[in-house]
């Protein structure tokens, strides 16, 4: 088997090399030059300021009918606005825009597919060059633009039009725009995208961003059980730093749920990673790379969504989905975070070594051949499982707060009443003196216990705000700085969080 990993490996180097020489002769779709880059999704209502970036394929309307099946109302409004033209030959943009919108609607309500087997957006592209205004001097692109109107060419940047989601593709009244760069970091990559909504007279919106870098397949062949751990514990940090970014804005984690008309069936859009997350990460690296599974959307729903190389047009590439990003948030936070987890997935440096996450593991008992137990390991390590589980799993310092059985009782019905869906609250509740981000440090864990203690004597017995009695655990406990410090950054680069503490 490593005799195949090993050839495997070396043909994946190839592939690679010859991909970033080649990339622009034969794949003008890829905007990936290098391997691995940055890629944003723009979810944006269709307005008439989107409708203006957007165009067909060859730029006329018969692109978006390549079986010449125009409709009736195209053909009277072409005889009546071009008399003596051909409908199909009629320049996309000589159209006005409820024209426009009506032919998108026309090919939308007549897709066969379904948005969850093909969201894609039929025969429709960006524009290569746009029209924008800046209102003041703004970086767009790795370039920078003085106040003014610009037209810029972005044909190297922007990929795929889908549609934003299922009731979407039925009226086109929502699109996904796909902007890429192998080249600009990612934290810069998300200030263009906000900035080219702003530019073409849209509103920001809420973004994600997927950051992808090759498989580490010289680490896994060396080192396949301790790399798997690595991977999978990186993941579940970037979800931490990311929903304390939500908790600090917030103070609460919440998911989004909708009912779906269409569909008849009740849409997750947003929640938190499961446990079964951090397992089932591990196992895809561990069982042979990843090369031959095919894991779509499964560890997509989270704060930081993880994508394997099924999805992704290079070889040999995996992604974090980092998409709590909203358009509200401080940016330059944002940009700290984004291009430092870029940097530890591109260079392999994580915040942590392969040894440390190797001997916590052997801490809690588990031999690193026993690969079920370190899968079941894992998924302890996150703090959303059920409050039954939580409270079943109560460490001893936390036992005086929680009292004897029919205390604890209440407090359990207490807070799956009131807790409104906060899911964060389960922080105060998951056993943070085992987890690996304080293992090794004594003191650091006993400055933890105290103000775990404190914030659920606060909670049950002083009547606080749950949300603020989150915000301030995480704040004082240790936890932020410890995950903060993994990705260089430091704890008072988030003070820029609003509402201020």
């Amino acid at each position: 088997m490593n005799t195949q990993r090993h050839a495997f490996s070396i043909l994946i180097a190839l592939f690679i090399f010859f991909a970033s020489f080649g990339a622009r002769a034969f794949t003008c779709s890829s905007v990936f030059q290098r391997p691995g880059g940055a890629a944003v999704e723009l979810e944006m209502s269709v307005t008439n300021e989107v409708l203006n970036i957007l165009t067909t394929i060859d730029g006329k309307v018969g692109g978006l009918f390549p079986n010449n099946n125009l409709p009736e109302f195209y053909l009277k409004w072409s005889q009546a606005n071009h008399p003596g033209k051909d409908p199909k030959m009629i320049e996309w943009d000589l159209l006005n825009d409820p024209t426009k919108l009506a032919l998108l609607r026309d090919i939308s309500a007549k897709k066969k597919s379904s948005f969850f087997d093909d969201r894609k957006v039929p025969n429709v592209k960006v524009k290569p060059i746009i029209h924008v205004k800046f209102e003041q001097e703004t970086v767009f692109l790795g370039q920078k633009y003085n106040a003014g109107e610009y037209d810029i060419d972005i044909s190297n940047f922007f990929g795929r039009v889908e549609y934003r989601g299922p009731e979407s593709a039925k009226d086109f009244s929502g699109v996904e725009l796909h902007l890429r760069s192998s080249e600009i970091e990612a934290g810069n990559l998300i200030e263009s995208a906000w900035n080219f909504q702003v530019g073409i007279g849209a509103g920001k919106t809420h973004l994600h961003e997927h950051i992808v870098a090759p498989i580490p397949l010289e680490a896994l062949e060396k080192a396949p059980v301790q790399t798997s751990l690595v991977l999978a514990e990186y993941f579940r940090r970037a979800n931490l730093l990311a929903e304390i970014v939500t908790i600090g804005n917030l103070g609460s984690i919440s998911a989004n749920e909708q009912y779906s008309a269409s569909q008849k069936v009740r849409v997750t859009y947003f929640d938190s990673i499961t446990p079964s997350f951090l397992s089932g990460i591990f196992h895809y690296f561990f069982r042979g790379f990843g090369e031959h599974e095919q894991i779509g959307s499964d560890y997509k729903m989270g704060w930081v969504g993880f994508r394997g190389a099924d999805v992704y047009d290079q070889a040999n590439m995996y992604g974090l989905e980092y998409r709590a990003l909203s358009a509200n948030d401080n940016l330059d936070l944002h940009k700290k975070i984004l291009s430092s987890i870029q940097t530890g997935m591109k260079s392999q440096r994580y915040g942590f070594s392969p040894e440390e996450i190797s001997n916590w593991m052997t801490s809690r008992g588990v031999r690193l051949d026993n690969i079920a137990k370190i899968e079941e390991t894992l998924e302890g390590t996150w703090y959303k499982h059920s409050y039954r589980e939580l409270f079943k799993r109560t460490p001893g310092y936390l036992r005086a707060v929680l009292g004897g059985p029919i205390r604890r009782f209440f407090k359990y019905a207490s807070l799956r009443l009131n807790s409104n869906g906060n899911q964060a609250v389960k922080m105060l509740l998951y056993d943070w003196s085992s987890d690996p981000l304080f293992h090794g440090d004594s003191q650091a864990k006993e400055k933890l216990m105290q103000e775990q203690q404190k914030a659920l004597q606060k909670y049950f017995n002083q009547g606080e705000m749950l949300s603020l009695v989150v915000r301030e655990f995480i704040w004082e406990s240790g936890v932020l700085d410890r995950i903060a410090k993994g990705f260089n950054l430091e704890k008072n680069d988030f003070d820029v969080l609003i509402p201020k503490r």
